[in-house]
């Protein structure tokens, strides 16, 4: 896969913090399993082009993203939805999770259905009382890629 947009990532597949001595290393997931969970996550349709590079370099473990106790894509989109049926919240819209945290009660998601390459980072608090999306959930208005390379 050419990557265009996550070449920062690409060309550090190794992070260590010299203070503690803990190295983080990017974990691959294969273009067959991208293609299984655009099939099961997006109804067949490509996903945009930087969540796919993401995928293929850093879909098993990347050290900028938490999936928390999830043992894969897979099962990490399946917990979060699990987790909005269960706060009785909804997304409407096709969406891909990319981050959990706080127990999995906020999760960091992008849209499947913007047509563009590049989508914005969303935050979903599912603890809010709200039920509809505005409220709970919020753009952080950084793009995948700036998200990801910390722009």
């Amino acid at each position: 896969m050419n990557i265009q947009y996550l070449t920062q990532l690409s060309n550090n597949p190794v992070v260590s913090v010299p203070a503690t001595g803990a190295v983080f290393t990017l974990s691959a997931i294969t273009m067959g399993e991208i293609l299984t969970l655009e099939t099961n996550f997006n109804n067949g349709n490509a996903f945009p082009v930087v969540l796919r590079e993401l995928l293929f370099l850093a879909g098993k473990s990347c050290y900028v993203l938490d999936d928390g106790v999830n043992g894969n894509q897979t099962d990490l989109q399946n917990s979060v939805r699990y987790w909005l049926d269960k706060k009785r919240k909804q997304i409407s819209r096709p969406f891909f999770a990319i981050d959990v945290y706080n127990g999995l009660s906020q999760f960091l998601f992008v849209y499947l259905d913007e047509n563009v390459d590049d989508p914005l980072v969303q935050d979903a608090t599912l603890y809010s009382d709200s039920t509809d999306d505005s409220p709970w959930i919020d753009s952080l208005d950084y793009t995948l890629s700036q998200f990801i390379i910390g722009v």
